[in-house]
């Protein structure tokens, strides 16, 4: 009895671990799929192939609960109806969806590279826009320098055509003063021969 009494507790202790154990064990259910494609429409026909989930046919009749299919090889058969659906099967979409994001982070990473050429082309015009501005500062600075020496140098032409027609009265004048003191002094040295001349004779 005592036996009897120990195996029923084990058998309950052991029971209420399975059981536990049991709902704390996660399972998963796959959406794959092995089709049959018969000859004909009906589950007692002959198997031609199997099929996966997500294989793409045209479909061609329907007969009872069954399409006649046709697949991308060319090969037809019959498929239960309840496996055929006509829109985009969700690892297809999924598959594109990953292809695209694919595609957009190219892109991404291709844009964030321009976008970087673009930052570094900016700063070399930037540096060099800099160098552009100083030397249009310096032409303006040297054009109003060259416009003062040009100013100058008119005023310093005026002023030596003036000096030089001073200088040609003055040298005129001096020239004739000269001439004139000669004379003079020609005349004088002539009234004195005279006069001794008298004298001695």
């Amino acid at each position: 009895m005592r036996l009897f009494s120990s195996i029923i507790i084990s058998l309950i202790i052991l029971g209420t671990g399975v059981a536990a154990h049991a709902q704390s064990t996660a399972g998963y259910v796959t959406d794959r799929l092995i089709l049959a494609l018969r000859q004909g429409p009906g589950p007692s026909s002959p198997v031609l192939k199997t099929l996966e989930s997500d294989t793409r046919l045209t479909i061609l009749e329907q007969e009872g609960d069954y399409f006649k299919v046709r697949l991308s090889s060319g090969e037809t058969g019959w498929l239960d109806k309840q496996f055929g659906v006509f829109d985009l099967p969700k690892t297809m979409i999924i598959e594109t969806l990953e292809q695209e994001k694919e595609a957009l982070e190219t892109q991404v990473h291709a844009l964030s590279a321009e976008n970087d050429r673009l930052k570094e082309q900016m700063a070399a015009l930037k540096e060099k826009s800099k160098d552009v501005v100083e030397i249009i500062e310096k032409n303006d600075r040297l054009e109003k320098e060259n416009n003062t020496l040009a100013q100058n140098l008119a005023l310093l032409e005026n002023e030596s055509g003036r000096l030089f027609k001073t200088g040609m009265i003055k040298w005129f004048l001096a020239g004739f003063g000269v001439i004139f003191l000669g004379w003079l002094l020609g005349q004088s040295v002539s009234g004195r021969n005279r006069r001794q001349s008298s004298l001695l004779g």
